[in-house]
């Protein structure tokens, strides 16, 4: 990507889609539902101050997530925000508490709407907050090549992603032990209050010169126990005290299998360039049995200075099949597919670095070119290359394969640890897995296993048992292995030892959906790699823990409309439902009246549609996006995901909907079902009834939505005065970890031609025969328009199939007036 479009974009990329309000937040100072909590001493912190209040209870609720109008007074406090603008906002009467709040974030910048709403009842996400600090801060745009280091790096909105990463460059933010950022789960107050502290604490060095909608200077805050970038990332926090914290660290050891064979590799590396500086690494591929159907490489750095390896700087890793060239240097290897990145603040303490390989990137044995590159805040430090001879251990299947129904116990424990000078204390859950007898009783000597989650975050990942044979996951050979939330392995001797690529989902509230409903395949081999049975079984608790799960879950349902909290309510239905009658005598008669109720009122809101009780309603908000021309472009929200959904219809009646419609396929067809869905609508005035339909994986369905909608056709105006220009605008192509964004870029061509109020991009691929590609024929597309004050560039295209990022592609942008009349447009040609 170009400077000039990195500086355009990293300033401005992100922020559009959002933001909105949040309401008085607090505890009495007498309360005491935070004492043992991470952050205890933040919270005190606050009360003292008076900035935070308590509920009328005289609780915190320190692991209750936090609205949006709750977020801004606590930051509107802390940096002693007072001034006001105007604000109109559907969704915030000048009557509701959070207008005046609203009204200052408005004023001090960092919030603005979506839609001319604000939703202020909403709760805040981590990725929203991310752009809150860094519209706070004043951050530079981060390097989004930096999220390739969370797993989840897909989840995280294009709106979102530079100031996720500038966020996380700056330590206010990091992802979670797991390898995740979970940018889409809502913070929590104790969360907050720590993030806040962390951003004020930076204000004066990052931004020395007040905000101007600031009447008073920022009063500092103490820095908090548990700091931001442990609090709001790395932990969670969430709930049940067990995501919240720094965990006590977990000492680096040995695998469980020493390695054995001497690393084969070429004496010298390959040297493409001369012009980025080639580093002092070694690089040692570990052929031995540690992991199935992949290999292990050890990157020595021990030869680099520690100055190197500042905040900031992270190290991605390839494996390719060709070596790398002075094009993939020059993108920073962007358009190569990389194994990893990972931050290198811990490499001058621990100069020896593992990286597993699984198999999509050594499908078989042979010669590959491993590559490692250093960059920090966008710029390349240096890279090194060389050709390495990898052989992947790859697993075998005995013909007499069994599933195993007895030798393997899982079950959850619960520790409380005391605070001490080097950790912090809180309680941690983890799962224990004996496979004691299984080793010793089952037939064909096996030696190795391994150790595969179903739920993952909030997603199931429960795979076939071929499927996960295929894969590739670390091989143990302790008898009892404890799995914590740190994701670390300590076995029963006391050693510890990374777990790899294996993800393991606890009693943690980054799994919200699945809570204590972990179950885990143990796949078991001999010493050859030959996989000679498996065990499915799910986690078991003890009765205190039983209870202790169905208190916590009846505990999150927090009275928003039932729809929208149905996974919720759900869950602690589930986790009750399972308990004895016993175990259920020792829930409180309130705890018992709030499942109650929100069961009842869940049951009838589903049915309280013009379907009836025929199908069920779906908390999916229906919104009619503006800036549309030729048509309407229908924005689906699904508040509270239907995991069974794979795809979604619309419909347009002009009465409600009846089942006599829905039998008739939708005109607008199906589409594949995200959660937040845009369906366009052509030839549609008025108000209508728009109802979107889910279906399951076979095509039935299973909810829907409906709700009014006034459409409001808005069509461009072709004159044939419009005239072809040549300067001012420019398309560039940006690679990005094997994705490919294409851009227009006007900012030159604004600056001369303010008139130019509003434009629209189209393709050649994206028009289609039917019409010929010429600017008139454009004009007749339906397609969203952009308004060229809001930033001085559009995203033309995103691809993230490999076969697709090196196509030529044709591009025409058309620039209207304010009255919506086509002056001028602009043809371009991008290729790779």
């Amino acid at each position: 990507m170009g400077r000039k479009f990195r500086g355009i974009m990293t300033g401005l990329l992100g922020v559009s889609m959002l933001l909105g309000s949040m309401g008085a937040a607090g505890a009495q100072s007498g309360s005491t539902d935070y004492e043992g909590h991470w952050a205890q001493k933040t919270i005190e912190t606050w009360l003292e101050k008076g900035d935070l209040k308590g509920f009328q209870d005289g609780s915190v609720k320190p692991n209750q997530s936090i609205t949006r109008a709750e977020f801004m007074t606590l930051v509107n406090r802390a940096f002693a925000f007072t001034a006001e603008s105007k604000i109109s906002f559907a969704d915030v009467a000048s009557t509701n508490w959070a207008y005046s709040e609203v009204a200052k974030a408005v004023a001090a910048g960092y919030i603005q709407g979506y839609n001319n709403d604000i939703r202020p009842g909403d709760p805040i996400n981590r990725q929203e907050a991310a752009v809150v600090v860094g519209k706070l801060l004043k951050l530079a745009g981060g390097n989004i090549n930096d999220l390739k280091m969370f797993s989840d790096a897909g989840q995280i909105a294009e709106w979102g992603k530079s100031s996720v990463a500038a966020a996380v460059a700056a330590g206010i933010l990091k992802g979670y032990p797991n390898g995740t950022f979970a940018p889409q789960q809502a913070l929590t107050r104790a969360e907050s209050l720590t993030l806040i502290d962390s951003a004020a604490a930076q204000y004066n060095a990052v931004q020395p010169t007040a905000t101007p909608a600031a009447s008073a200077t920022p009063s500092a805050s103490p820095t908090p126990t548990a700091t931001a970038a442990a609090a709001v990332g790395g932990g969670g926090g969430g709930g049940g005290g067990s995501g919240s914290v720094t965990a006590t660290p977990t000492p680096t050891a040995t695998p469980a299998v020493s390695p054995t064979a001497a690393p084969v590799v070429t004496p010298e590396p390959t040297l493409p360039v001369s012009d980025i500086p080639l580093l002092d690494i070694h690089v040692a591929s570990v052929t031995n049995t540690s992991v199935t159907n992949g290999v292990y490489l050890n990157f020595d750095y021990s030869a680099l200075p520690a100055s190197m390896f500042g905040n900031g700087t992270y190290a991605t890793y390839y494996v390719t099949t060709t070596p790398i060239n002075s094009r993939d240097l020059k993108w920073v290897l962007q358009n190569r597919r990389a194994l990893t990145t990972s931050p290198t603040y811990s490499y001058p303490n621990n100069s020896h670095v593992k990286v597993d390989v699984p198999s999509v990137f050594v499908p078989a044995a042979g010669d590959y070119y491993v590559s490692v590159i250093l960059n920090a805040h966008d710029q390349t430090l240096g890279y090194y290359s060389q050709k390495v001879n990898l052989q992947p251990a790859f697993v075998s299947v005995s013909k007499n394969f069994v599933k195993l129904e007895t030798g393997v116990t899982i079950k959850q424990e619960k520790v409380v640890v005391e605070s001490n000078p080097s950790s912090m204390g809180g309680t941690y859950y983890s799962d224990v897995v004996d496979v004691t007898y299984a080793l010793r009783d089952q037939p064909g000597n096996a030696v190795y296993y391994t150790i595969s989650p179903k739920y993952y975050m909030n997603n199931n990942f429960q795979l076939e048992v071929d499927a996960l044979v295929r894969g590739s996951h670390n091989l143990y050979t302790d008898k009892v292995i404890r799995l914590t939330e740190s994701t670390s392995l300590i076995s029963s001797a006391g050693s510890a030892g990374g777990t790899g690529d294996i993800p393991l989902v606890l009693a943690t509230y980054g799994n919200d959906k699945t809570y204590n409903e972990q179950e885990y395949t143990i796949i078991f081999y001999n010493k050859d790699l030959q996989a000679l049975s498996y065990y499915q079984g799910k986690v078991t608790q003890s009765d205190e823990l039983a209870v202790e799960t169905a208190e916590k879950k009846i505990d999150e349902i927090w009275g928003k409309p039932v729809l929208e909290e149905e996974s919720v309510i759900m869950r602690a239905s589930r986790a009750y439902s399972l308990l004895s009658d016993s175990l259920k005598a020792q829930i409180s008669q309130s705890r018992k009246t709030t499942l109650e109720n929100a069961l009842s009122q869940l049951e009838i809101k589903k049915s309280s549609g013009p379907l009836g009780s025929s199908l069920p309603l779906a908390s999916t908000k229906i919104n009619p996006p503006y800036m549309t021309f030729n048509g309407s472009i229908l924005t689906a929200y699904t508040v509270d995901p239907i995991s069974e959904a794979e795809s979604i219809s619309l419909y347009i009646t002009d009465s409600p909907i009846t089942a006599a419609d829905l039998a008739v396929p939708s005109v607008y067809g199906k589409q594949k079902f995200h959660g937040y869905d845009y369906l366009p609508v052509t030839g549609v005035q008025g108000n209508h009834y728009a109802t979107v339909v889910l279906y399951d994986k076979n095509s039935q369905p299973i909810r829907y939505a409906t709700q009014q909608v006034e459409f409001t056709v808005t069509a461009p105006v072709w004159d044939g005065s419009a005239v072809q220009i040549k300067d001012g605008v420019s398309l560039e192509r940006d690679y990005n970890n094997g994705s490919r964004a294409d851009y227009v870029i006007f900012e030159d061509y604004k600056k001369a031609h303010p008139e130019a109020v509003y434009a629209t991009t189209t393709s050649r691929s994206e028009l289609g025969t039917v019409q010929d590609f010429r600017p008139e024929n454009v004009v007749k597309h339906l397609n969203a328009y952009s308004r060229t004050s809001s930033y001085p560039f559009i995203r033309l295209s995103y691809e993230t199939e490999e076969a697709l990022t090196g196509l030529t592609e044709d591009y025409i942008i058309i620039f209207y007036d304010q009255n919506f009349k086509a002056i001028s447009y602009y043809i371009g040609t991008l290729a790779d």
